[in-house]
Formats: structure tokens, sequence, C-alpha cells
């Protein structure tokens, strides 16, 4: 890890602590304005906080088994590199996460749409786009694991064809 990255994740940590101490501050807890801000900022930078500190500890663990490595038991060697390959790989795991989690947010990714499909002239082949692109939408949202409410339909009869 770049010693900047980590200097940036030291002061989120500072920084969480600062915020619970100020939680937890009676003056702070009569603010309901300043509360929730400060509710909100320790909510954004927990995950980062997590995932850091289970970064350091997967880096104490490996320095811990790469002492076993000195053994003079085969076995335990044998071992403590396997298990060492283990750490190695959830350690480059738990820094991609956390480089994911520093990535910039998005202002609007809290917000809500509403999104309207209709058919639009063109008869029966533009309320078949209609229908296919709902479908696709829908299985879009659905991939995603995102919440979707579906508000309610007009379907045509389009869809039930016969066969001459």
């Amino acid at each position: 890890m770049k010693d900047s990255l980590r200097e940036k994740l030291q002061a989120l940590v500072a920084r969480s602590a600062a915020l619970n101490e100020q939680l937890s501050d009676a003056e702070v807890l009569r603010q309901p304005n300043l509360l929730r801000d400060l509710s909100i900022e320790l909510a954004d930078i927990s995950d980062v906080v997590r995932s850091y500190e289970t970064y350091c500890d997967l880096e104490q663990e490996i320095i811990e088994v790469r002492n076993l490595l000195d053994d003079d038991d085969k076995k335990i060697q044998a071992a403590a590199a396997d298990e060492i390959q283990a750490l190695e790989s959830s350690l480059a795991n738990c820094l991609e996460e956390i480089q994911r989690l520093l990535l910039p947010k998005d202002p609007n990714d809290k917000r809500n749409i509403f999104l309207e499909i209709r058919a639009g002239t063109g008869g029966d082949e533009a309320a078949i786009f209609a229908g296919d692109l709902y479908r696709m939408y829908k299985q879009f949202v659905q991939a995603r694991r995102r919440a979707r409410w579906f508000q309610g339909s007009h379907p045509t009869s389009s869809r039930q064809r016969r066969l001459f």
C-alpha cells in the first residue's frame, strides 16, 4: 500500500474516532441538524474505516505467520506458506475494496427515478417495443439488485397473435 493512501486512511480512522466522540457529546445531541450531519459523515466513512482495519489485521497476521517459516518442522513451514498465500490473496482483495470505497460518490446515487414507458404512435409494433423495453429495464434492475416499484400498466392485445 502506498504511503499516501495509508496516511489518508489513518486520517479517516482519526476522523471516525473524532465523530464518535462528538456524537456522544450532550451538546451535539441537543442540535438535531448537527447530529444528522455528523451521523451521515460517520456513515459515509465507516465502511472504509472497517475495511482498513481488516487490512491492518491481515498485515499483522501475515507478519506473525511469516515467523513460522523459520520453524524447524517442515509441515509447519508448508502450512505457513499456504496460509501466507491465502492471507496475501485476502489482503489484495481488501485493498481493492478500499480503493473502490474511496472512489468519489455520485451525488445522484441516492436519488430515485420515475421511468414511464409508453407505446406512442406506431400501433402494435410500438406496443411490442414498449413491452420489450420494459422487460429489458426490469432485468437490468434485477441484475443490479435495485429496488423497483411497478406503478401499473395498460396491456394491449398486440402480444396475443394468431397463427393462420
